[in-house]
């Protein structure tokens, strides 16, 4: 089975004809999108009904913005023992004081900021995938993975998304 995870789309500030270009081109079995798809009720159906239009199978994964929204969605996704969840809980005392941190860290070492991250998160019973932060790629000290994002405005701009194939996590960068 082939996954697409679309992290942090934030549609409208997004480029759909991309997005739609992504799914054609990997031809995914399942698309699961993983918390703040878009950043108003409103926006929320309209790509959710344009994603539909290419999927049938659909899993959605809670962000802060789903929540805000009061969208039904899923706290985590488990996949072949790859645990699949937004993030928006991880926080070093206030959502406020974790952005201000991850702006420093992000201008210092992107690598090191993906390692604090996953340290925060890291699993033995599983391999994780995590959006929220915008960060693409791996940790190297843990078994963790950043789905990236598909916006265009945004102060992290890590743009890609993740491809799970037979078990397996595939980083997908975008430019």
């Amino acid at each position: 089975m082939k996954v697409l995870v679309l992290s942090d789309i934030h549609y409208p500030n997004c480029n759909i004809d991309e997005i739609k270009n992504i799914i054609e081109g990997e031809k995914p079995d399942k698309i699961v999108l993983l918390g703040d798809i878009a950043n108003c009720k409103d926006c929320y159906n309209i790509i959710i009904s344009i994603i539909k239009n290419y999927s049938n199978e659909i899993e959605i994964i809670c962000g802060d913005n789903e929540k805000k929204f009061n969208i039904n969605c899923y706290k985590y996704l488990i996949i072949d023992k790859i645990l699949i969840y937004h993030g928006d809980n991880i926080n070093l005392i206030s959502e406020f004081f974790t952005k201000i941190i991850a702006k420093i860290f992000y201008k210092i070492s992107r690598s090191l900021l993906k390692e604090i991250v996953s340290f925060l998160v890291k699993s033995n019973r599983y391999t994780i995938v995590i959006g929220h932060s915008h960060l693409l790629g791996k940790s190297r000290l843990f078994n963790v993975y950043f789905a990236g994002t598909l916006c265009k405005k945004h102060y992290f701009l890590e743009r890609g998304y993740i491809v799970i194939k037979d078990g397996k996590i595939f980083i997908k960068k975008i430019g």
